[in-house]
């Protein structure tokens, strides 16, 4: 039996907070268990992997973003997915 799933599309981010500078900078991508709501947004965000001083800041960015949602058979359902966010060298930040 096949199931018609529509994928989650991302419609609106909100680029992370970069960590205050300790003694060396940061550089690299952040993995998160994200799961999305049935209305597109996101309900929890864990951090999976990449610069742990980053960590935080990614999971804050994330429970911002918005979906499309999401529908199995027609019908809205929650999405589990990983995503993985990005922290440029400082200096090469976008405002």
């Amino acid at each position: 039996m096949k199931k018609d799933v529509e994928k989650a599309k991302l419609t609106h981010t909100v680029p992370p907070l970069y960590p205050p500078l300790t003694d060396k900078s940061v550089d690299g991508a952040v993995v998160l268990h994200v799961l999305i709501g049935e209305n597109g947004a996101a309900k929890s965000a864990e951090y999976v992997s990449g610069p742990e001083t980053c960590g935080r800041y990614a999971v804050k960015a994330v429970l911002q973003w918005r979906y499309e949602p999401t529908s199995l058979d027609g019908m809205l359902v929650e999405v589990d997915t990983t995503v993985s966010v990005a922290f440029p060298p400082p200096g090469k930040q976008r405002d």
